[in-house]
């Protein structure tokens, strides 16, 4: 992420919720938007906060971005549901790493066989 103006508003999120810590994720939209490439996660809010940070993010997102499209969802986890999303997200991220292992490793199979098969014919 090389966004400046996405940068500043994790900052100000962070400054202005103390304690809040912010994730930022790859995001395919499923409605296909293509301008949106980004999840910003705000961890830890307090429960008090949670409607409060979604008009502060999305306001001040207008004030930095003007006209141009934001290419992110601002989306917030309270603090008592912090550990579990990040306990479910590791698990996501092991099972996707080891999906992709198996994938490299059916890859590496199947072109071997496709050289064994080459060196044959040759």
């Amino acid at each position: 992420m090389r966004d400046v103006r996405m940068e500043a508003l994790i900052r100000a999120i962070e400054a202005r919720y103390p304690g809040t810590r912010a994730f930022v994720e790859r995001f395919a939209d499923p409605m296909g938007d293509p301008d949106i490439r980004w999840r910003i996660w705000i961890l830890d809010i307090r429960d008090r906060d949670l409607g409060l940070l979604g008009q502060f993010a999305y306001h001040l997102a207008g004030e930095l971005y003007g006209p141009d499209p934001l290419p992110f969802y601002v989306s917030s986890v309270g603090w008592r549901r912090t550990k579990r999303f990040l306990a479910d997200r590791a698990a996501r991220e092991r099972r996707d790493r080891a999906r992709r292992v198996a994938r490299a490793g059916r890859r590496a199979r199947i072109a071997g066989r496709r050289r064994a098969r080459v060196a044959r014919a040759g």
